[in-house]
C-alpha cells in the first residue's frame, strides 16, 4: 500500500461531503471527500467502506471543529 498525504489550510474547505458508489455486487460503498474552494475534490481515504452511519458521524465531527 502507499501512503501519501497532502496539505490543505482549513480555510480552503469548502465542504465535506460522503460520496457514494457500489462494489463489485452492487452494494453501496462510501467515502469522505473534501470539497475545496479551489473546485478541487480531495477524498480523505482511497478506501471505499459500507458503513455509512460512521462515516457520516465522523463527518459531522469535521464540520463541527471547522466550525470553532
Amino acid at each position: 500500500m502507499k501512503n501519501d498525504s497532502e496539505s490543505f489550510p482549513l480555510n480552503k474547505i469548502k465542504d465535506i461531503s460522503l460520496a457514494e458508489s457500489e462494489d463489485t455486487d452492487g452494494n453501496p460503498v462510501y467515502r469522505i471527500e473534501l470539497k475545496l474552494k479551489t473546485k478541487i475534490n480531495a477524498s480523505l481515504t482511497e478506501l471505499w467502506i459500507n458503513n455509512k452511519e460512521g462515516l457520516q458521524n465522523t463527518i459531522d465531527t469535521i464540520k463541527e471543529f471547522l466550525k470553532n
